[in-house]
């Protein structure tokens, strides 16, 4: 699938006006491409945030979505496109580490390939149940799945998805039996929790809070080092005795390998920019995510942490990506 939606024109103004020295090409539209469809987390945030690029700038920016393959294809896109600064990649950083820990060809290399702009935001990740389920904390929902002799049923936004590997992990970690049930994204995932066809989730919190909100779905606590400003009376796993798990979405910009350090300096100093806007943060925020604006060296940090952590998990799970 292939949609390209044009967030704003601004100034034709070129960057290398705005910081001389830089030598880009013609002021052409910034193409950010999303490797998911629209209307998921990744491209809900990547729209807020071209648009305020955008202004910083002073150059329009097209969000393209081009879906399928698990994000392959975008990033793949991207990762084979000029490095003459007209071309970035908006994704988590856990498809990328995913990538490098299953062995199957991608057709790119996030490490030799693509190039780090910066870090953008984190989307805490929870457990999530049916209100009915008869458990108010983890520990009762150990307990509860520990005496379902089949194993409860958990859902995941994907094959291969991070909400897949926080689920075996979980499991892994606190010896419950569970049984995946694979969708294609969240919004699925969600109707058959709400409607018991799944028992939980352990997916990021961002379509889940409406529902969460109205009573519809219960936060067991996140999976995360510290607590959601959206969510603040439910606790961490570490507060509930179950202690390593720091697992968000986490999200950052890149740029194909070989885009000059001065270019990628100016993004990155774009990006900060606009992650620090008071109507950019109170926008994430509302969504549930956490503006995170760091530098490159940060978001290989990441993917390196995420590859290293999630290896044996997939290895030990068998996960494959769709």
């Amino acid at each position: 699938m292939h949609r390209r939606s044009l967030l704003m024109t601004a100034a034709a103004t070129s960057l290398a006006a705005a910081a001389p020295g830089l030598a880009f090409s013609a002021p052409s539209p910034i193409k950010l491409v999303v490797p998911y469809a629209p209307g998921g987390a990744t491209d809900v945030v990547a729209r807020i945030v071209a648009m305020s690029m955008a202004e910083v700038m002073q150059r329009s920016i097209i969000v393209d979505n081009r879906s399928g393959a698990g994000g392959n294809i975008g990033s793949a896109f991207v990762a084979s496109a000029q490095p003459d600064g007209n071309t970035m990649l908006f994704n988590g950083t856990t498809p990328l580490a995913i990538n490098l820990a299953i062995e199957r060809a991608a057709g790119f290399n996030p490490k030799k390939d693509l190039a780090p702009v910066g870090m953008v935001a984190r989307l805490p990740t929870a457990i999530m149940v049916n209100a009915s389920m008869p458990v108010k904390n983890v520990q009762e929902f150990i307990a509860y799945a520990k005496q379902t002799p089949r194993g409860l049923n958990y859902g995941t936004a994907g094959a291969g998805t991070l909400s897949q590997i926080n689920a075996e992990l979980f499991s892994a970690a606190v010896g419950t039996k569970m049984v995946g049930a694979t969708y294609r994204g969240s919004s699925p995932l969600i109707t058959d929790l709400i409607g018991g066809i799944v028992q939980v989730s352990f997916d990021n919190i961002g379509p889940y809070l409406p529902f969460i909100e109205n009573g519809k779905l219960r936060a067991l606590a996140v999976m995360t080092s510290k607590r959601s400003p959206r969510l603040p009376n439910v606790p961490t796993l570490a507060e509930a005795g179950i202690k390593d798990f720091d697992f968000p979405s986490n999200f950052a910009i890149w740029a194909p390998s070989g885009t000059a350090p001065a270019a990628i300096s100016a993004f990155n100093k774009a990006l900060n920019e606009s992650l620090r806007k008071p109507e950019v943060i109170e926008r994430l925020q509302a969504l549930g995510f956490e503006p995170a604006p760091d530098a490159p060296a940060v978001v290989s940090q990441r993917v390196d942490f995420e590859h290293k952590t999630f290896a044996d998990i997939i290895k030990r799970a068998n996960i494959k990506l769709d």
